[in-house]
């Protein structure tokens, strides 16, 4: 028998199953992006709901942990979602063998003269040097020759089925979960909010130690400052707070009384709240705080309490 048939038959084959082993990759990567789209757009609306619920102008330090911990949770079964169901299976290596099996497993007997014969191809191929089976060389040459003419039989609709089933599943929950999600959005408009603030409360750089953490701690554009009012007005108090880790931010004042001046007078202390206003997205957290009906001298300072 001619070997260079057989050569030329064995490329001819082993270029079927390379196609046929891209266009299973591709299939994967499509049914894994669409189904981690439709979970993560699903993850973020659970997130929102729940930052959206548990947001307060003023949070306290329990509440501001439980909204990390639900914001490090959403990332993680994020993470978890990702590797599971795009990387993991494009990891997996497809031989020669396996894709030849998957061709086996879709055809209907009618496209194969006998069972097992793109599978006994492939595996017997190395057999016509080696000869370790023990199988005749005629035999396999023949083999491969009939595999390649069976090639041209296989209905290439047929191998794919299951995987462009699970492409339709997945893209029906991949736009089912961006509605929900836009819905979501139309419906709780204050949950983006409550999403940016958390990540706005977070520290600039991370202390190690608790002196490094007073050093972390920067206030900043304090308004109104040293200045004059009408008596009688209301004094809006806000600065910029960052590194604190979401501690309270406390506005300290002192109002003269009488002919006293203000600094022989007591301290008294307010508790600042955040402004949720249009910021930069770079921009330190700014808090406020009013002092109504000022109509002595006043003092006042920010301080961060951990």
């Amino acid at each position: 028998m001619d070997t260079q048939n057989v050569n030329h038959a064995y490329e001819n084959l082993i270029a079927r199953l390379n196609a046929i082993r891209r266009q299973w990759w591709w299939l994967t990567f499509s049914e894994g992006v669409l189904k981690s789209v439709g979970i993560l757009a699903l993850i973020t609306v659970g997130t929102l709901i729940i930052l959206a619920i548990s947001f307060q102008p003023s949070q306290s330090p329990l509440l501001f942990w439980t909204r990390i911990g639900v914001l490090l949770l959403s990332i993680g079964i994020a993470i978890w979602t990702l590797i599971r169901t795009l990387i993991l299976p494009l990891c997996r290596k497809h031989t020669n063998a396996a894709v030849a099996a998957r061709l086996e497993s879709t055809q209907a007997e009618s496209e194969l003269t006998s069972e097992d014969r793109i599978l006994s191809a492939v595996q017997l191929w190395k057999d016509l040097k080696d000869n370790r089976l023990g199988y005749a060389p005629e035999f396999i040459e023949h083999l491969i020759l009939q595999t390649d003419q069976d090639m041209k039989n296989i209905q290439r609709n047929r191998v794919f089925q299951r995987e462009f089933r699970r492409i339709k599943q997945n893209a029906g929950i991949a736009v089912a979960g961006i509605g929900i999600l836009l819905i979501t959005h139309f419906l709780l408009p204050n949950a983006f909010n409550g999403f940016a603030y958390t990540f706005r409360s977070l520290p600039k750089t991370l202390p190690d130690s608790q002196g490094n953490l007073q050093k972390s701690i920067q206030i900043t554009a304090i308004k109104p400052g040293n200045t004059q009012i009408e008596r009688g007005t209301d004094v809006n108090v806000a600065a910029q707070v960052s590194g604190h880790i979401g501690a309270p931010v406390t506005l300290y004042y002192r109002v003269g009384d009488g002919n006293a001046d203000a600094s022989a007078v007591e301290w008294q202390s307010l508790l600042m709240y955040p402004i949720n206003g249009l910021q930069a997205s770079d921009a330190a957290p700014s808090y406020r705080g009013i002092l109504e009906n000022v109509n002595r001298p006043l003092q006042y300072y920010i301080s961060v309490k951990d």
